[in-house]
């Protein structure tokens, strides 16, 4: 037949059009529009207001985070009462406290604990003895828990003191610093730890607002770049505290910069820096010896009423060191208190806090040998609720049904990422190009399972050394590969953040490597525990317990064990990072399927195969009818002949010859009627996208479709034979298009990491010694510095040739000693784009200037009208007439403002353009660039913002496949 039903769905944000087309390819005068229509989606107005200002959020979002506020402070009083309900069949709780408890340990009403109901404080010789220690000074009853957590240290506590300690302890317990968000020191960052030096000297640099930049020179050789509004000349001679960080390279060694030194850098510690002051207060209890308690009081008896202690002193305190000083006060107090180490109590206990619990009753009275401290510590005031398993919400496999994708730090995926990226290098020569051989592949990967990232320049190298068998020479004519100038591609990351720790912990770099190497299942296993477990002490007990049954790791701790510590591998290996949870696009059991097709050399065997991929092979090869294997499978791998040939495949090659699709549609199921439609509905969770908006045009349009599709069938109107989706603009184009538009990519690619390379240039090179003509990175470095610092100084400010270069020198001295951030390199491009031009006033800005305070990136169209965040709405102005600027769009503002004089500080004026200068600047400026209609408009634009982009993106992505089944043949299970 040659009439079809075409169904045109254009999705967006905001609503949904729909048109059923009725199209003849052999009778033209019978094309006709069936039915049409639009669906408004009901959206929200403050959700809908707070989407078009960039945030997506869910209409329960408030309600979300005031319950979560609640939850909290329900599980706070729940550990009370379960630890009320222990100390209450103690009999260590006051008279007039136990009153008001019930059975279950909730508190009918609340009342304190230090205080009778006629007002009486109940731990007066406690707090008598304080007042003596404080030597007669006025004191607060508050201070005497501090005394007795510091006195509980040393001396017997009664049963009511102790019971004082504990409910404190189960108030403020501290932050628990899970390996998810504790900092990873073999990370490619930096470590952190506060240091005291003497400063030996102050240079005033320059001014930044109302503030002056200053160079501080340490005694131990460090700067510290520092603004500040008060004159600091006499910090000379005095001891400061400050930030000190250590940069370490992939490899987790301390990174040297060029000039052979390793890079530590300085930084003072602003008022308002809470991780100074965390590592701070940490750093003085550690190097003191004292408990948290201890440290508070030792400040209360030296400040008096002037230190703050909440909020201020123990507000970041990390909860090991709570969980240090508690367990160091019950052990002690197990000497004077029977009770805590009485096993009749001690299943009494368990007994109240769990009856109904079998299981975990049954695991501590295993363990009743303990005593009571572990259960007050780790089942009560310490006890973190293990979160709620998220596995829903991971993506199923689109090869294998039932099973989920995997992660992407797991060592099977790691190996299978490495294999395809070999498998995918093209090399190009002065004689030659085409793929490498597959005996070259197995060896470059044997180099890069060692690497955590690589670059192009690493890769061609190696390939150089495997093929000729020595370094190569300046002279010699590199094989260049497919990729990317500059980008660093990832490799084994996983079994180097392991090598890393095991290199850490004691064992011989090239030891680690060759362990990790040859005992691929313990990899495993660190992986997993690594990945699955968040708690630290947990992470610890798990390898110490490893490294007692591996021989080899055994004997590499007996020769590097330090102080207590119980494992120095073990305790590397726990300080690891926990590996992010991202995820692949296959499960573990698809990749398994895939990886012995991929392999080459060595590591290749026909035998590794599963029986039914060995099976589809020989078929394959000997032309035998299955019907499982079709047309388009044996086309794709016409040219295997042999077994060997199945060695080394490209990822897609191998899912051919493994599955017998590649790319096609994950879910093969059709749809035969409308009902179908409201199967996927009904199972469709809430929140699984984690995007309301595209949740909910995804609900409509299914909805929309269903209709349709019921009342073409009620009308005899036939099937739908086709459906056309209208996607974001950048997915509309023709082939030639979108290969331009990603040769532009690339070049964008390459661009923005040559200015990255620059500026790190910049900081760790201010002289520019050592010029090489013919490295890109300083071919970069003269086209932008010559072509746009020395443009600047040179020709527009009419500087002399010594007195420009001098300037560019200094520029680079005084800008570049800190890290460079994406806000520098947004204001770099923008400088360089505008030719070192403000846009509203055609003043010159200057190179020396730029990344001060002085000027801001501007919005030209407002946010808050139209929030659009791209580079394309971007300018640099200065930071006074971007205030004065305020809401009004470029041209509004020059309409309103042009000719006025703006006051920029210091006595410095500057007037904004007329309109025909503007006109005449921007015309000029951006005569090639789409930033000249924005530059110029009058009126807000009507087109999408670039979140509606993304989220229309998203949304036909997403709802292509649930389409799909409408229109999906029944042979071979593709969408139309």
């Amino acid at each position: 037949m040659s009439a079809k039903n075409i169904l045109g769905l254009d999705l967006g944000a905001n609503s949904i059009g729909w048109a059923l087309v009725r199209r003849d390819e052999e009778n033209e005068q019978e094309n006709k529009i069936l039915l049409c229509g639009s669906r408004i989606l009901p959206t929200d107005a403050k959700m809908l207001d707070k989407f078009e200002t960039g945030a997506t959020t869910s209409q329960t979002h408030d309600r979300t985070q005031k319950r979560g506020v609640r939850r909290l402070y329900e599980r706070h009083k729940l550990r009370r009462s379960r630890l009320c309900k222990v100390l209450n069949l103690l009999g260590w709780l006051p008279k007039h406290y136990a009153e008001h408890l019930d059975e279950h340990g909730n508190m009918t009403s609340e009342v304190k604990f230090d205080t009778t109901d006629d007002k009486q404080y109940i731990f007066g010789e406690a707090f008598e003895e304080m007042c003596n220690d404080f030597g007669g000074r006025t004191v607060s009853h508050d201070w005497t828990i501090y005394y007795l957590r510091r006195k509980a240290l040393r001396e017997r506590l009664t049963p009511t003191e102790l019971a004082f300690v504990l409910l404190n302890f189960n108030t403020k317990r501290g932050y628990n610093q899970t390996r998810s968000t504790s900092e990873d020191e073999s990370k490619e960052e930096a470590t952190k730890e506060i240091v005291s030096v003497k400063v030996v000297s102050t240079k005033a640099t320059g001014k930044s607002g109302d503030k002056t930049n200053y160079t501080i020179t340490l005694e131990n050789g460090g700067e510290v770049s520092y603004k500040s509004a008060k004159p600091i000349e006499d910090w000379v001679g005095q001891t400061k505290e400050f930030i000190c960080e250590t940069q370490f390279d992939a490899d987790g060694n301390i990174k040297i910069g060029k000039d052979g030194k390793e890079i530590v850098r300085y930084k003072y510690p602003e008022d308002d820096d809470w991780t100074a002051k965390k590592l701070k207060t940490e750093n003085e209890i550690e190097t003191k010896g004292e408990t948290v308690g201890e440290h508070i009081y030792n400040l209360l008896k030296k400040g008096g009423d002037e230190v703050k202690i909440i909020g201020e002193k123990v507000q970041t305190i990390d909860r090991r060191f709570y969980r240090e000083e508690l367990r160091k006060i019950l052990t002690k107090q197990e000497e004077f208190v029977g009770e805590l180490t009485d096993e009749g109590v001690y299943e009494r206990c368990v007994e109240a806090l769990y009856p109904n619990n079998e299981t975990r009753r049954r695991v501590l009275l295993q363990r009743r040998n303990e005593g009571l401290k572990e259960i007050l510590m780790d089942d009560i005031i310490f006890y973190q609720r293990p979160l709620k398993s998220k596995k829903s919400l991971i993506a199923d496999c689109p090869i294998i049904k039932g099973k989920k994708v995997m992660s992407k730090s797991n060592p099977i995926f790691q190996e299978y990422r490495l294999w395809g990226f070999v498998n995918n290098i093209d090399y190009e020569s002065k004689d030659e190009k085409g793929k490498l051989t597959r005996e070259v592949r197995s060896k470059l990967f044997e180099r890069l399972t060692r690497k955590k990232k690589v670059k192009k320049e690493e890769v061609e190298n190696m390939l150089w050394e495997i093929t000729e068998g020595r370094k190569k020479k300046k002279s010699d004519n590199l094989k260049k590969v497919n990729l990317v100038e500059g980008k660093e591609y990832p490799c084994y990351e996983t079994r180097t953040q392991i090598a890393n720790a095991l290199i850490k912990g004691g064992m011989a770099k090239e030891s680690a490597w060759e362990w990790i190497e040859t005992n691929v299942e313990c990899e495993m296993k660190i992986w997993h525990i690594l990945y699955s477990v968040m708690d630290t002490e947990e992470c610890r007990k798990a390898f110490t317990k490893m490294v007692a049954n591996d021989e080899t790791l055994r004997e590499a701790d007996n020769k590097m064990k330090k102080g207590e510590s119980e494992s120095a591998i073990a305790d590397a290996l726990a300080r690891s990072a926990a590996f992010k949870s991202d995820y692949a696009s296959y499960s573990e059991a698809a990749v398994k399927r895939l990886l012995p097709l991929m392999r080459s050399g060595e590591t290749w065997k026909w035998e590794n195969m599963d029986e039914k991929t060995r099976d589809r092979c020989e078929k394959i090869m000997t032309g035998e009818v299955d019907d499982t294997i079709d047309e388009r499978t044996r086309e794709k791998l016409s040219g295997m002949k042999t077994e060997e040939d199945f060695a080394g495949l490209q990822q897609w090659l191998a899912s051919y010859a493994a599955f017998g699709k590649h790319s096609e549609a994950k879910n093969a199921e059709m749809w035969t009627s409308p009902q179908d439609i409201n199967k996927y509905i009904n199972k469709f969770k809430q929140h699984s996208l984690r995007n309301p908006i595209v949740e909910m045009v995804i609900m409509e349009t299914m909805r929309v479709v269903r209709d349709l599709w019921q009342k073409m069938r009620e009308k005899d109107m036939g099937e739908i034979d086709e459906i056309h989706l209208e996607m974001a603009r950048e997915m509309n184009k023709t082939a030639a298009e979108r290969k331009m538009i990603s040769e532009q990519n690339v070049m964008r690619e390459n661009e923005n990491e040559a200015i990255r390379k620059l500026l790190r240039e910049f900081a760790n090179d201010a002289e520019m010694k050592e010029v090489r003509p013919n490295s890109p990175i300083q071919q970069m470095k003269l086209k932008l510095v010559v072509e746009g610092a020395f443009e600047h100084a040179y020709i527009n400010t009419n500087k002399d040739d010594k007195e420009a270069i001098d300037e560019i020198k200094e520029m680079q001295s005084k800008l570049y000693k800190g890290d460079i951030g994406s806000s520098d390199i947004k204001k770099y491009r923008l400088w360089l784009e505008q030719h070192y031009c403000s846009p509203y006033t055609g003043r010159n800005i200057e190179l020396s200037r730029l990344f001060t305070t002085d000027y801001e990136i501007e919005h030209v169209i407002p946010r808050s009208v139209y929030y659009d965040d791209s580079m394309l709405n971007k300018v640099i102005c200065e930071s006074a007439v971007n205030k004065k600027k305020d809401k009004m769009l470029g041209m509004e503002f020059i309409k309103k403002m042009g000719g006025i004089e703006v006051e920029l500080g210091n006595g410095e004026k500057v007037k904004i353009l007329t309109e025909e200068g503007y006109r005449a600047l921007v015309n000029t400026t951006f005569a090639d660039h789409r930033k000249r209609e924005r530059m110029l408009a009058e009126e807000i634009p009507q087109q999408f913002t670039n979140q509606q982009m993304q989220n229309t993106r998203y949304i036909a992505r997403e709802i292509m496949g649930a389409l799909g089944n409408i229109v999906r043949t029944e042979d071979n299970g593709q969408a139309e």
